[in-house]
């Protein structure tokens, strides 16, 4: 018959060297290891607040420029609404400057004509008197002297002139 071993030495060794190795592991090796996992939460608590922080004041960014790109649209109108307003009253400026100067020109020209037609109703009586007189002198030189002539030639231009 055949000998049962129920326990092996040999398999047995490395069983208690394994299991020394592990307690002495664990004794020596625990306060340092929960330091480092400690240590390891608290910066991934500390990561994650800041993180949940960034992502809040990102959220409150997004959201302020969400308000102000549908305010946007009623700026621009605002926007154009002024400056339409502001070229309608440099259109209205600008026409009235224009009235001005057109109303000024009107009488500087009216002046102007009203001068050139006295001047030329003037030089016409001085002409009408010299032919009348030219005209009347050969016959009338007997009748009439140096005086009465002058004379004669103021009469006619005042009565001329009242004529106008």
């Amino acid at each position: 018959m055949e000998e049962v071993v129920i326990l092996d030495w040999a398999y047995l060794w490395p069983f208690f060297n394994l299991l020394i190795l592990v307690v002495a592991a664990v004794h020596f090796g625990r306060k340092p290891m929960v330091r480092f996992i400690r240590s390891y939460e608290e910066n991934v608590g500390e990561s994650l607040q800041r993180a949940e922080s960034n992502r809040d004041e990102a959220e409150e960014r997004l959201e302020g420029w969400r308000t102000r790109w549908k305010n946007i649209d009623g700026e621009a109108k605002e926007m154009f609404r002024r400056s339409e307003a502001s070229g309608e009253k440099a259109l209205e400026q600008a026409l009235e400057r224009a009235r001005a100067e057109e109303e000024h020109l009107k009488v500087r020209m009216t002046d102007t004509v009203d001068r050139d037609r006295d001047r030329a109703l003037t030089e016409l009586r001085e002409e009408m008197a010299d032919i009348l007189i030219r005209s009347v002198s050969g016959s009338m030189q007997a009748l009439v002297t140096a005086e009465d002539h002058r004379h004669i030639s103021r009469r006619f231009i005042i009565e001329i002139g009242d004529g106008s």
